[in-house]
């Protein structure tokens, strides 16, 4: 007679109710407040000018003139 209405599937029901809820407020704040990752751009800003150059340069993308030449361009700014 304590189980009135339910039965015995009265706590798999609070159970798969609670856990409804957790998971509607879990996905909530993913919604809201998303992990974004920086863009590429965003990357570039904030590692030097001539570290880019560097590892361009150490990855066989320019020459050494080329090389040379933006080393300028850049220490002239």
């Amino acid at each position: 007679m304590g189980m009135m209405g339910f039965g015995a599937f009265g706590w798999l029901f609070m159970l798969f109710f609670w856990g409804c809820l957790i998971a509607l407020g879990i996905g909530c704040v993913v919604f809201l407040f998303p992990r974004r990752a920086p863009a590429v751009g965003e990357v570039a800003k904030k590692r030097g000018a001539r570290e880019i150059l560097n590892d361009r340069y150490a990855r066989g993308e320019i020459t050494r003139e080329q090389y040379e030449t933006m080393k300028r361009d850049i220490e002239a700014e």
